[in-house]
């Protein structure tokens, strides 16, 4: 047994030192042939423009119907327009008016409604 274990401690390590002396010979082959890469120079980190402040009266997409001052008209038109297959919503903007918003293809349709009830 003791053969054995004497056996196999002997080849591994023939099995190391033959995978250090080939490990020496291809970097001793490879030396010359590596592409050498010329060292980076620092920057100045790029400074990017911050984006101008969003305006809180911008809603995107959706355009203003109705400008109304109470907010139960300005649910009631919603509904109304909601009701007819319009998508709308209400927005309190800065000046403290409600606006009831639609998706631009159907602003016109949304008018129309609008001006039955107002």
């Amino acid at each position: 047994m003791l053969a054995y274990v004497a056996m196999s401690a002997g080849a591994a390590l023939i099995a190391l030192a033959t995978g250090l002396a080939f490990t020496g010979v291809l970097r001793a082959v490879t030396v010359g042939a590596r592409p050498t890469v010329p060292p980076r120079r620092p920057t100045a980190p790029t400074r990017h423009p911050s984006p101008p402040p969003a305006r809180l009266d911008d809603y995107g997409l959706l355009r203003t119907v109705v400008l109304v001052e109470n907010v139960e008209t300005g649910r009631s038109v919603r509904d109304l327009l909601t009701a007819s297959g319009v998508r709308a919503t209400t927005a309190k903007g800065t000046d403290g008016l409600i606006r009831v918003l639609v998706f631009p293809h159907e602003y016109e349709q949304a008018r129309h409604m609008a001006s039955w009830v107002l």
